[in-house]
């Protein structure tokens, strides 16, 4: 008898007060995400330890496109940032991250063609 009463007065802190808002916002993760996987709108990242860089590359329809890249460090948030990039006239950019801490990193890159949002993620160790 006491459980039933205990767990009745237990709040229920899964669920958001703004459940409908946070849901309209990861389905529309979720459609960015199906957009950057057709192929024709691809942009796709690589860290090279070697020169503590990241290059950022499209295919050649993607000349001058924006977007931002937010690198989240899953073992101390303190050290998350946020990176704006261009894909410059050869297909790719190169930043130079040389104060970059080791260790496991999530990237998730974002950019718009025309009103057309895409969303790719990717996970990089840097040494």
């Amino acid at each position: 008898m006491l459980f039933d009463v205990k767990a009745s007065r237990q709040s229920n802190d899964l669920v958001s007060e703004d459940y409908y808002e946070d849901a309209v916002k990861y389905q529309e993760k979720i459609d960015a995400s199906k957009n950057a996987m057709d192929g024709s709108s691809l942009i796709d990242a690589k860290f090279i330890n070697e020169r503590r860089s990241l290059e950022i590359f499209s295919n050649d329809s993607l000349m001058n496109t924006v977007g931002k890249i937010d690198f989240y460090k899953p073992d101390d948030s303190k050290k998350d940032f946020s990176l704006d990039f261009k894909i410059n006239s050869g297909m790719r950019s190169i930043y130079t991250l040389k104060s970059i801490p080791s260790g496991e990193w999530k990237l998730n890159i974002s950019w718009t063609i025309g009103q057309k949002e895409y969303y790719l993620e990717k996970r990089i160790t840097v040494n």
